[in-house]
C-alpha cells in the first residue's frame, strides 16, 4: 500500500498541472476599452476569448476569406507593458465578429467567444466607446488583479 503513495502521488501532481494549465492558465482575447462601458456583455467578454486566442491564425484566415478585418488588426498592444495602444470603433470590430459568425462551423466554446464579443462590442458601439484587443492570462486571477491595475491603466476592461 505504501509503496504506491509516490505512484499516486506522483500522478495526481501530472493531473493537477494538466487540468491547470488546460482550463485556468490558456491565454485569452480579451476585449480593452477606451473607457468603462457600463454592460453585463463586458463583464461575460473578459471571462472568456480563450477560444479566440487558441483560433486566431484560423479566425483571421477566415476574416480574410471574408474580405473583412483580421480579429488580430485590433489587438494586441497593452500599456499595462508599456504598449501603445491602437482604439478602434466598435463597428469596425462588429464588422469582423459577424462576418466569422455568419461563417459558421466553430466549435461550442469558439462560437461562444465570439458570440461573447459581439454582444460587448455591441455594448461598446452603442456608448459610443472604441476598444482594443489584449492578451490576458487566467480569468479567475485576472479579473483580481484587473481590478487592482485598473489605477495604472489608460482603458477599462468593463
Amino acid at each position: 500500500m505504501f509503496a504506491l503513495a509516490p505512484a499516486l502521488a506522483f500522478c495526481v501532481s501530472v493531473l493537477f498541472l494538466y487540468v491547470r494549465t488546460r482550463w485556468f492558465e490558456r491565454p485569452r482575447l480579451v476585449p480593452y476599452y477606451e473607457r468603462t462601458v457600463a454592460d453585463d456583455a463586458v463583464d461575460a467578454a473578459f471571462t472568456r476569448g480563450r477560444a479566440l486566442h487558441d483560433a486566431i491564425d484560423a479566425l483571421d484566415a477566415a476574416a480574410h476569406a471574408a474580405s473583412a478585418r483580421t480579429l488580430s488588426s485590433f489587438g494586441y498592444g497593452d500599456d499595462a507593458c508599456g504598449q501603445a495602444v491602437a482604439w478602434h470603433a466598435p463597428a469596425e470590430g462588429l464588422a469582423t465578429v459577424r462576418a466569422l459568425r455568419a461563417a459558421g462551423g466553430h466549435e461550442p466554446e469558439l462560437a461562444a467567444d465570439l458570440e461573447a464579443l459581439e454582444a460587448a462590442l455591441t455594448a461598446a458601439a452603442a456608448g459610443g466607446v472604441r476598444f482594443a484587443l489584449v492578451l490576458r492570462g487566467a480569468a479567475e486571477l485576472d479579473e483580481q488583479a484587473a481590478s487592482v491595475e485598473h489605477e495604472t491603466r489608460e482603458g477599462r476592461f468593463w
